[in-house]
């Protein structure tokens, strides 16, 4: 393998991580460098906080100053909100390669349509899709490209991809149907080496991997356990590294999401040196252009989502911190109508499906299809009660880390103890159904989503007997809202799901210790008692 030119210093620019805007954000030369723009974890948001339009800008302030620019995105990002989902991404694709994206890898949400849609929107792409360790499972061949090269400040530069293997349960089964993914450390060596026989002298992974401590693999663990990668850009975890997260030579780079931050890493052949930084949303540079772009597309999204189908006296909780943790009144909301559709004894449903709050007011269909973007649909299914126990240890697992899995329930109850060990945190004695203690032997009708319904999500309990199918999870809610006589239930949350902390027994050893120390002290009474009458 061809030895790297660059033993990179990578430094950590502790003085410029929010570069200033008004009259531009890039100053100096950047002749013969390097300028690595990268984004993560959009979900859609073309217009919020910083926006594509700035995205662009800040592209040609540093065109304009001489770098070579490379524009990468790593994930999660043509699904999300309305003004994509209803165009299956391709509104969003279109954008970017307005933009000037050179890359983008896949993230768990963008197979939400269908990895044979993501293959049409390649074709779509000016920009490259890749991901080194997706697979068809039935021959073992790359669904995308694995890798590439460009030449750039002098330097032939190397990337490759990878995608989360939890992507085969975050998104519903059928849309990654035939498809496998590879080990993603045994890729990234493969790639590695790959393209340093190729005669790269700087490598790039894109990842969908994230810091997730419950995804399996890290992007941190690849890093540590593969040499060569020089920058890891990453996403899927939502982690924001203000300066980057050196591994073993290697240095992580994530913006957060919702471009509230756009990612520069300045790769200088010169002095050696790779630095990192973010944008930060007080940069004022935009691009006219993605902006009329976007307004066009804006134009033609109003009249349909500006339907008003309900109205609310309360705000309704949606926000992904405190659906993934806690009982919130939206979540309630959502189940209760996924309950009375299909007349079900209980129902639940991740509160990783459940995106955006419901402001107080008027509720348009763009609002609740924010909700509920990912097009579920309801089903019923017949469960033991031994499999709602199941699931609930499941939802609680990995609390208080927030987990998409953790379900907003409805028709039921229950206590879980945060300081047990995972899969010991429900005791069946602390569930109530309709008010009544579960029965572990008895058959119940449960209503969720289809994603649950098809083990989503790691999910396997809820496999049971589908009784019965039902129309999307935003018909499901408009309809249940347009018949509620009050939100008086939802002013606040009702304690269905309650967190305690258990108390633990003292050690044996203590107690034995306590109960010896007791004895003497009985005995050794009676034998004062004993002396005095003699």
């Amino acid at each position: 393998m061809k030895k790297r030119i660059f033993a990179f210093i990578i430094a950590l620019i502790m003085v410029a991580v929010l570069i200033p805007a008004a009259s531009g954000a890039v100053e100096g030369d950047y002749a013969g460098k390097l300028v690595i723009l990268h984004t993560n974890d959009v979900h859609s948001r073309i217009d919020e906080n910083l926006g594509y339009a700035a995205v662009s800008a800040l592209k040609k302030e540093y065109e304009d100053a001489g770098a070579d620019v490379v524009l990468l995105d790593a994930g999660d990002t043509i699904h999300g909100l309305p003004v994509a989902n209803l165009y299956q991404g391709e509104s969003i694709v279109n954008i970017m390669n307005a933009v000037g994206y050179d890359y983008f890898t896949p993230g768990n949400h963008d197979f939400n349509y269908g990895y044979n849609r993501l293959l049409e929107l390649e074709d779509v792409a000016t920009f490259g899709m890749l991901s080194a360790n997706l697979k068809y499972e039935a021959d073992g061949t790359n669904v995308l490209n694995a890798n590439d090269t460009f030449d750039a400040a002098g330097m032939k530069v190397g990337i490759f991809a990878l995608s989360t293997p939890s992507t085969s349960y975050m998104t519903h089964p059928n849309n990654v149907a035939g498809l496998t993914f590879a080990d993603c450390i045994e890729t990234a060596a493969a790639q590695v080496a790959e393209l340093q026989a190729e005669g790269c002298d700087f490598i790039i992974a894109l990842g969908h991997i994230g810091l997730y401590s419950n995804a399996g693999i890290m992007s941190d663990e690849i890093c540590e356990a593969v040499d060569g990668i020089d920058l890891f850009v990453d996403g899927h975890s939502h982690s924001v590294l203000e300066n980057g997260l050196e591994v073993n030579g290697s240095l992580i780079v994530s913006t957060g999401d919702y471009l509230k931050n756009i990612g520069v890493v300045v790769v200088d052949p010169a002095t050696q040196t790779v630095e990192a930084s973010l944008v930060s949303a007080e940069y004022e540079g935009i691009d006219l252009g993605i902006v009329a772009m976007i307004e066009e597309l804006r134009a033609e999204l109003d009249v349909v989502l500006q339907e008003v189908v309900g109205q609310t006296p309360i705000e309704l909780d949606g926000i992904r911190e405190h659906v993934r943790t806690r009982e919130t009144n939206l979540g309630n909301l959502a189940a209760d109508a996924i309950r009375f559709i299909a007349n079900a004894d209980v129902a639940v449903t991740n509160g990783g499906g459940i995106r955006a709050s419901i402001d107080v007011g008027e509720i348009t269909l763009g609002e609740v299809i924010s909700v509920f973007p990912f097009g579920n649909y309801v089903v019923a299914k017949e469960v033991t009660g031994q499999d709602i126990h199941d699931a609930l240890e499941h939802a609680v697992r990995v609390y208080p880390e927030a987990s998409g899995g953790f379900l907003q329930v409805s028709g039921m109850e229950f206590t879980f103890y945060s300081n047990r060990e995972a899969y010991d945190r429900v005791d069946p004695g602390n569930i109530l159904i309709g008010g009544e203690p579960i029965d572990l032997e008895a058959t119940y009708i449960l209503a969720t989503n289809d994603f649950l319904a098809a083990g989503g999500d790691g999910f396997e309990t809820l496999n049971g007997r589908t009784v019965n199918e039902y129309p999307g999870m935003d018909e499901v809610l408009i309809d249940y809202i347009s018949m509620l006589n009050t939100f008086d239930p939802y002013i606040t949350v009702e304690g269905r799901i309650t967190v305690e902390e258990a108390v633990i027994d003292p050690p044996k050893t203590g107690t034995i210790a306590l109960t010896a120390a007791a004895i003497i002290s009985m005995l050794g009474g009676a034998a004062i008692v004993v002396c005095k009458k003699k």
